[in-house]
């Protein structure tokens, strides 16, 4: 159930929904769908992830966005491991995990 369900101002309203049947250690996308006569509209997506991440490797918010081009930002603090970075993005959401919106929970 989503909360308002409907909203007929220019008012600003807060939205919300509870999603109880959640995997453990899961990527979720979501974004908020509006419908108007028009047709649907959409808002930007986000994302969350219900399991353990390493702390150490950061993405921050993406930079220089164009029609064309985008600068992708990280930073790795405290990892002490050997390790190549790279980052993983596709214009499908299921394919990659999208490490620029993922929000660290339960930690």
């Amino acid at each position: 159930m989503r909360h308002p369900a409907n909203v007929h101002d220019t008012l600003l309203h807060n939205v919300t929904a509870t999603m109880n049947t959640l995997q453990h250690n899961t990527l979720y996308f979501y974004r908020l769908k509006g419908v108007t006569p028009n047709g649907p509209i959409y808002g930007d997506i986000r994302c969350f992830y219900n399991g353990t991440l390493y702390t150490a490797l950061q993405a921050d918010s993406a930079t220089n966005v164009t029609q064309t081009s985008a600068t992708l930002n990280a930073h790795v603090h405290h990892f002490m491991l050997p390790a190549e970075y790279q980052f993983e993005f596709s214009t499908k959401q299921w394919e990659y995990y999208d490490s620029s919106c993922i929000t660290i929970l339960n930690k």
